[in-house]
């Protein structure tokens, strides 16, 4: 069983950042321009608060309902795609590892009501991972206010050359 649902988690992984590139480019097809889903905080803690939701939901729902959520996500933050299209790609990244550690808790809290298998015996590898990604969206968070933007780009020689 803990062999399917890894090889489960990898495609729902696969297809999370599918769909959040689908959200990006639906709202780019319908011409959406909608403010970032953001608390008014610091990015960092903007991100960990998004990463610790995207945990919880994929843990409730073992991670089945994280592909529409990430299609959502990349909906509301596809104005990102011009002001700061690396950082917005970079945001991803903690939010994949989060819903990775809660889909991976709900199976094996399933496993656990089946008695298959005990949950706390793998609380370490659910941790090591749940903390990267909060590790990772604080990372993440902190360097989106440094990234170049677009309307800074001038500043940067590859993309445009003031002669």
């Amino acid at each position: 069983m803990i062999a399917q649902s890894r090889q489960n988690n990898i495609i729902l992984t696969i297809l999370n950042i599918v769909f959040f590139f689908l959200g990006i480019s639906g709202a780019l097809a319908f011409n959406q321009n909608i403010e970032p889903l953001s608390f008014n905080f610091h990015p960092a803690l903007d991100l960990i608060v998004i990463s610790v939701s995207f945990f919880a939901l994929s843990m409730l729902f073992s991670g089945l309902l994280s592909p529409p959520i990430f299609l959502y996500y990349g909906f509301i933050n596809s104005s990102h795609l011009y002001s700061n299209p690396v950082g917005l790609t970079l945001s991803v990244i903690p939010l994949l590892v989060a819903s990775y550690a809660g889909s991976i808790t709900g199976q094996y809290t399933a496993a656990d009501q089946e008695e298959k298998e005990n949950l706390f015996s793998f609380k370490k590898e659910i941790l090591v991972i749940f903390f990267a990604g909060i590790l990772l969206a604080i990372v993440v968070g902190f360097l989106f206010s440094y990234l170049a933007k677009f309307d800074q780009s001038a500043l940067l020689p590859f993309l445009e050359k003031s002669w």
